[in-house]
């Protein structure tokens, strides 16, 4: 009983509460039969993987008549997958859920997820035979029912979830159900295959060793290992300063062959390739972040509203902001011609930015902006030839007059043009269709 008599379980002795199938959830029920123990059934473990799979039908017995669960770690042993084969004694309410202090990101379609934690991410991918499954989020941790006074306040408990998430896998199912779910690290030039539609019946661990892989066992940058160097990791971003010299990277590995390929300005990256000679590789990229310098080379001229006739829109190559809070409106909208979409950001002075990936001779820029044709949007507009030195080439508003391109005007060699949002007039939204440089043909 709690402290005000109620019949709700205790937070923490309740099945929901922790990363556990829960099967038909209500306030007065703990999900399993905790005196219960679970026998383990079948297990292997080589160097190459390993699983065990426990009979839980005694704990989940009021709603069961056979409940095995699997744990196999595979690929190498870089993957977890954990398998639920039950057979139900009718129609059910599912939850398979996974607690965690992660950002989790949901596909569109509902059947995958990305988690995020401290730079490193996770994705996980799952199966199930139930119709209409799918994941969800569940921020708030209350158990079903709400948040009641138990063994401890509602504040104690509130405490002790604070900070976490819940990754929930929800169906609706009777009779056999079968519920996979992968968990695999994302880690650059690794891909791991989704979760597979494996009976326990079918695990089996390969014989053998662990094959080695490609790997670089040191990078260094003018003689001195780059900050942070781990084999596993193959991006890296080195700060410099405005006005110094490109970096020299030389590398080396125990196993395979090594190339390196030097960055021929800060604009562009330096790559190290280890080969084996079965064709097996692993490439490490290192890219630059360079004390900008920025000044002012403001032109007197004026946003049009349409786009004059002969004028040719480039092709970007890459987009890159540096605030981007709306997933479903991201920064690669301000090029894909569509005047629907839209990159949004919240924040005075945040940017979007074009690679066209050389320099042009640009004749000005085209761009669009959500509701344009009755919002004034303040901005700057930077360019750059080489990503480091920026000129200011204008600072105001936009035209105010058009759902289309409007032009502004500009006479400039730049292969960077960078849109830099102060919001606008009556709101405090940045909502930038396109940024589209232009050249005369």
């Amino acid at each position: 009983m709690g402290r005000n008599g109620n019949n709700t379980m205790p937070y923490l002795t309740r099945a929901e509460t922790h990363s556990a199938l829960v099967i038909n959830p209500t306030p007065d029920n703990k999900g399993q039969a905790f005196e219960v123990n679970s026998e383990m059934i079948k297990s292997e473990s080589k160097e190459r993987g390993a699983y065990m799979v426990y009979d839980l039908t005694g704990i989940y017995g009021e709603w069961v008549n056979d409940y095995k669960r699997g744990f196999l770690v595979s690929d190498e042993r870089n993957t977890l997958t954990v398998r639920d084969e039950v057979s139900l004694k009718g129609q059910s309410d599912l939850r398979w859920n996974m607690i965690t202090k992660a950002e989790i990101k949901i596909s569109a379609d509902g059947k995958s997820a990305v988690l995020t934690q401290n730079g490193k991410k996770l994705k996980v991918t799952g199966y199930s035979n139930a119709p209409e499954w799918k994941f969800e989020i569940a921020e708030d941790l209350a158990p079903t029912g709400g948040w009641q006074e138990e063994s401890f306040t509602v504040d104690e408990q509130k405490k002790f979830a604070s900070g976490a998430r819940k990754l929930v896998l929800s169906a609706k199912a009777g009779g056999k159900v079968d519920i996979a779910v992968k968990l695999a690290p994302m880690v650059d030039g690794e891909e791991y295959s989704p979760v597979e539609n494996v009976p326990f019946s079918g695990w089996q661990i390969p014989d053998g060793t662990i094959p080695p892989k490609p790997q670089a066992d040191a990078i260094y940058a003018d003689g001195k290992l780059i900050d942070g160097f781990l084999p596993g990791i193959k991006t890296y971003n080195i700060s410099c300063t405005y006005g110094s010299t490109i970096p020299n990277f030389t590398a080396n590995a125990s196993l395979g062959t090594v190339e390196v390929k030097q960055a021929s300005s800060f604009a562009d990256n330096a790559t190290v390739t280890v080969s084996f000679n079965d064709g097996k590789k692993a490439e490490y990229n290192i890219f630059f972040n360079v004390t900008e310098r920025i000044t002012d080379a403001i032109e007197e001229a004026t946003p049009q509203k349409t786009l004059p006739a002969g004028m040719k829109l480039l092709d970007i190559i890459n987009v890159r902001s540096d605030h981007e809070p709306q997933s479903n409106n991201p920064a690669v909208n301000v090029a894909d011609g569509d005047f629907n979409t839209y990159w949004a950001s919240d924040e005075k002075g945040t940017f979007v930015e074009v690679d066209l990936g050389q320099v042009y001779d640009l004749a000005g820029i085209a761009m669009s902006f959500m509701d344009g044709d009755t919002r004034n949007y303040k901005y700057d507009l930077l360019i750059s030839e080489d990503k480091m030195d920026y000129k200011r080439i204008y600072s105001g508003f936009s035209h105010s007059g058009t759902l289309e391109y409007e032009f502004l005007p500009a006479n400039v060699k730049a292969r960077y043009v960078r849109y830099v949002g102060f919001q606008h007039k009556t709101g405090k939204w940045n909502s930038i269709s396109e940024v589209r440089p232009v050249i005369s043909e």
